[in-house]
């Protein structure tokens, strides 16, 4: 039987529930903040597409690894929109996916020297440095971690079900992990000649853009595009 659309609006706010306003500021705090600095280094012509597609990755790693801990002793019938995994088959699930991820990353940018000085360092820390995005991670991951202690407080304080603000971040990064660079490679390819001085630049530019524009785009749809749940007597007199 096809799911009504009260249903339909339940379950997707089950899956993506709406953020409070202390979450949905810090979110957009994170976006700005994080992406400026990104653009920084993108004007300064500090950074490379392996750079910016490094980054997008290894911090949804991080914000993956954050949003599991600030689970951690919260009873599995309060955590809203959160799958019943054991720790082990999270963990495998979130290697899994990250080596798709990286593998995307690599396939898409037009520098692949750094991935390989990456994998064949004994000193990857240090290749992340030269690249410049060791600081932007921390930011990202400072207001990451100040988003879980503040749900955990909120929780603590007013009980109830528990939304998970860190995870709800997740989605659109994990959509830009997959979108972005294969969409830059693909304009790239069609708007700029092979050989160009300026093709490294072009990717990058084109990447950010569309990194910050899906993250804003999805925060907004949480906070406001996406009805709440109507009563069942409201949606039934909306029927009639």
């Amino acid at each position: 039987m096809a799911m009504s659309d009260g249903d339909e609006t339940a379950a997707l706010r089950q899956r993506f529930p709406r953020p409070s306003p202390p979450a949905a500021a810090l979110q957009a705090m994170s976006i700005l903040g994080t992406n400026g600095w990104l653009l920084l280094l993108l004007l300064r012509g500090a950074a490379s597409p392996t750079a910016f597609a490094l980054y997008g990755v290894i911090e949804l790693i991080l914000l993956s690894l954050v949003s599991n801990l600030a689970m951690f002793g919260i009873p599995v019938r309060l955590r809203v929109g959160s799958p019943d995994l054991p720790l082990a088959q999270r963990l495998v699930a979130i290697s899994a996916i990250s080596a798709v991820l990286f593998a995307i990353a690599w396939a898409s940018v037009p520098d692949r020297g750094h991935f390989d000085r990456l994998f064949e360092s004994a000193s990857p820390w240090r290749v992340l440095g030269e690249l410049q995005i060791l600081r932007p991670l921390l930011l990202s991951q400072v207001l990451m971690v100040a988003g879980a202690l503040g749900d955990r407080l909120r929780w603590r304080q007013d009980g109830g079900p528990f939304v998970n603000g860190v995870a709800l971040s997740a989605t659109p990064k994990f959509l830009n992990a997959i979108v972005a660079p294969i969409a830059a490679a693909m304009l790239v390819a069609l708007l700029v000649p092979p050989g160009n001085a300026h093709r490294a630049l072009a990717w990058s530019g084109v990447y950010l853009a569309i990194k910050c524009g899906l993250e804003l785009l999805v925060l907004a749809w949480q906070c406001l595009g996406m009805p709440e749940r109507k009563p069942d007597g409201e949606r039934t007199s909306a029927r009639r």
